[in-house]
């Protein structure tokens, strides 16, 4: 387009030189000339911004690329992260359930978006504790009393209600309190 408007506007200027037109001949060929120079004008405008665009079409592109791998670093940093928060976690629960030989806990959930929940869930002998039976959560209870008075230093009497469900109670180096069913009258303490 360019070089077209060039080559009209030199046959004009040839005209206009070479041409003995009246007038309002000569007002044309000018004005036609004004509006093809001004073409030509919007042409190389147009060439230069294009030219710019270009430079920073690249510029972006190689913005992008430094970025891309910049987005690459963090990724894999998030990813040692979570195995080392991964780890963590399992360690934590491993060292809480070595203080315990008949229960333990899960402190820690895996969720389906590979996120992880706080949680904690007491299990007995891999149950939940609210599944077990009564006998089971009553030892449970006092293995856990036990495990506190031992890391504290510190021992409370321990009151077991339903007694007579558990034939086998935990040993405790505390006080153990223990409410039975009876059939005796008056009411007997020992």
């Amino acid at each position: 387009e360019y070089i077209a408007a060039c080559n009209a506007l030199t046959e004009l200027e040839q005209e206009m030189s070479a041409s003995t037109h009246s007038s309002n001949d000569i007002k044309t060929i000018e004005q036609e000339r004004d509006e093809l120079v001004a073409a030509v004008q919007a042409v190389e405008s147009a060439s230069k911004n294009l030219k710019n665009l270009e430079k920073r079409l690249s510029e972006l592109e190689r913005e992008m690329k430094a970025m891309n791998g910049e987005i690459a670093d963090a990724e894999r940093q998030e990813m040692v992260l979570e195995r080392f928060n991964r780890r963590g976690n399992e360690l934590i629960e491993q060292s809480v359930n070595k203080l315990f030989s008949y229960a333990s806990f899960r402190l820690f959930k895996p969720q389906v978006n590979g996120g992880v929940e706080d949680v904690c869930e007491t299990l007995i002998n891999g149950v939940p504790y609210q599944d077990a039976n009564h006998a089971a959560q009553i030892n449970a209870g006092i293995e856990i009393c036990n495990v506190f008075a031992k890391r504290t230093g510190v021992s409370a009497p321990i009151w077991v209600d339903n007694a007579e469900a558990v034939n086998n109670l935990h040993n405790t180096n505390g006080q153990l309190i223990r409410l039975t069913v009876t059939k005796d009258n008056p009411m007997r303490i020992e």
